[in-house]
C-alpha cells in the first residue's frame, strides 16, 4: 500500500480501511515492516502519525524490478 501511493502520505485509518484490518494490526504491520529495514518515514500532523515510503528506496526498488523484468524475457 505505501509503494504503490506514490510518496503520498496515509495514515493508519487508511491503511486499515483499505485492506481490511484493524488500525491495530496496521501499526503492528508497519512496526514489523520498519524493524526489518523497509524505510518508511513518520511525519506528525495535528495528533496524528502519517506515513510515507522513503522516495530513493521505491526508486531503488522499482529499477530493480524492471531490470528483474527485463532479464526474464
Amino acid at each position: 500500500m505505501l509503494y504503490s501511493r506514490n510518496g503520498n502520505l496515509l495514515d493508519y485509518r487508511e491503511i486499515s480501511k483499505s485492506i481490511g484490518i484493524t488500525e491495530e494490526m496496521a501499526r503492528k504491520y508497519v512496526s514489523g515492516i520498519i524493524g526489518k529495514g523497509i524505510p518508511i518515514i513518520k511525519k506528525y500532523f495535528e495528533n496524528k502519525t502519517f506515513l510515507v515510503l522513503d522516495s530513493d528506496f521505491r526508486n531503488l526498488q522499482a529499477k530493480e524490478n524492471i531490470i528483474k523484468f527485463k532479464s526474464r524475457k
